[in-house]
């Protein structure tokens, strides 16, 4: 685990020092900054090269736990064989990704600069990397977008299959929130990292609709199902209560038996840890991923006024 999780973290921080030097180097980052153009080129810089990592560490990581948790989510339904298939799927929509977001990567540093006037700047060495060091990071998001769309329909269908349990139901649907939630920190990096591309910068129109049309992506693809996923496994806990509390009253009022008093501790246990929505720790994760782009945006908001 401690391995995969180093394996994970190292290109994404070799690319960020790569493009950090090529900027450094080529002069689309410097120091100090002393005109309004150069620091909209640092920010620029130094932003799309952390969310290039930011991004990269992600698709990494949620790749690894969709794998992690659908062979959980399978084997919960005795589907466990259907793994590889399940896996070979996946992959085949992966590369497709690749390709269209290797479009998206080349098209858009070329959208935006039309957008935003810097077009006129081509010629300058600065704009010019910057342009070219825009690729990684237009091709990453895309490619993070896409995965975060694909994997939250896969699981939907999942999830909607069959009949379980109210116990098996509970697992699945905590197998289903770990994805999402590690998606949901993901997402609460990238807002983490957003607000440098305008320190002491306006925020332009594209700009601005930009940040819209993130928060209202990640509203409907992550949130939305997150807190869908949520309400129900709090019916689920719910029911679930209620069912193993007319149990143990039925099991009191008969005669104590040893076999009595296993299926009494059995039916305890159960209370005990499915009785909650989320485990303590999924409840942290969670806490931390609302708080986040809150005290992101807010340090913003006061380092800028």
């Amino acid at each position: 685990m401690k391995a995969s999780f180093i394996d994970n973290i190292v290109y994404p921080i070799a690319l960020v020092l790569i493009l950090v030097v090529v900027h450094f180097s080529m002069g689309s980052m410097s120091l100090p900054i002393e005109t309004n153009n150069a620091q909209r080129d640092f920010n620029t810089a130094l932003g799309t090269s952390l969310l290039s990592g930011v991004f990269l560490f992600s698709i990494r990581s949620i790749h690894k736990n969709l794998a992690y948790n659908l062979f959980g989510i399978l084997s919960i339904r005795n589907e466990q064989r259907t793994f590889v298939a399940h896996r070979q799927q996946m992959a085949h929509t992966y590369k497709k990704h690749i390709i269209w977001s290797t479009t998206i990567g080349f098209i858009m540093p070329i959208v935006y600069m039309l957008v935003e006037g810097v077009i006129t700047r081509i010629h300058e060495k600065e704009v010019f990397i910057v342009a070219i060091s825009a690729i990684p990071f237009w091709l990453l998001l895309s490619l993070f977008l896409f995965q975060l769309v694909t994997n939250n329909k896969y699981l939907w269908v999942l999830l909607s299959k069959g009949n379980l349990d109210t116990v098996s139901s509970i697992k699945l649907y905590r197998k289903v929130i770990n994805v999402s939630l590690t998606t949901f920190a993901a997402a609460s990096t990238v807002t983490l990292v957003l607000p440098i591309f305008w320190y002491k910068q306006p925020i332009h129109t594209f700009d601005f609709l930009f940040i819209l049309a993130l928060t209202a992506f990640f509203a409907l693809f992550l949130l939305t199902p997150l807190t869908i996923c949520l309400y129900r496994i709090r019916k689920l806990t719910h029911a679930l209560t209620k069912e193993i509390d007319t149990q143990l009253e039925s099991l009191i009022k008969e005669s104590v038996t040893d076999v009595k008093s296993s299926e009494i501790e059995c039916l305890l246990h159960d209370e005990e840890k499915f009785g909650e929505a989320l485990s303590t720790r999924q409840s942290i994760t969670l806490l931390f991923c609302l708080c986040l782009p809150l005290l992101s945006w807010g340090v913003f908001l006061v380092t800028e006024h």
